[in-house]
């Protein structure tokens, strides 16, 4: 990405999860049966096979080297972080609160996990207001994460 002088800025990738926390006891796929999610909602997954191990849904995932062929890379960058957020938030603003509060209710958690690499010290990251009014409404705390 590149800042209004042209100067290169280092978030370099990033990748937006859906979490589903159950603690100890793997869930499997549960997190994701719940949620009603399918193959066409077009997210990757990833479920919880171990103690400890949150279920993942990937919201968004975009490195800027996929967007090295367009004329302005940062701007494609961007945009597909962009894309890709809306994406989410249409899918997290259908009937999700339901299934969020049943997940919830044994004590488990979920949230939304932004992990980021950098190369610099820079770190900027847009979120649509369609992305914060879903997670808000959905009561999905935000952490973000950088070069773990």
């Amino acid at each position: 990405m590149f800042g209004s002088g042209g100067e290169a800025m280092s978030l370099v990738s990033t990748r937006v999860f859906l979490r589903g926390h159950a603690g100890e006891t793997p869930t499997g796929t549960l997190f994701f049966e719940l949620l009603d999610l399918r193959p066409s909602d077009g997210f990757k997954t990833m479920p919880s096979d171990s103690s400890w191990s949150a279920a993942l849904i990937t919201l968004v995932e975009v490195s800027i080297d996929e967007c090295l062929d367009a004329p302005e890379p940062s701007e494609e960058f961007a945009a597909r972080i962009e894309a890709g957020l809306k994406h989410a938030a249409e899918w997290l603003t259908g009937d999700r609160e339901k299934p969020l509060a049943a997940w919830r209710g044994p004590g488990r958690k979920a949230d939304i996990f932004v992990a980021g690499w950098l190369e610099e010290d820079q770190f900027d990251f847009v979120f649509p207001h369609e992305f914060l009014l879903a997670c808000g409404r959905l009561g999905l705390q935000i952490t973000i994460c950088t070069n773990d």
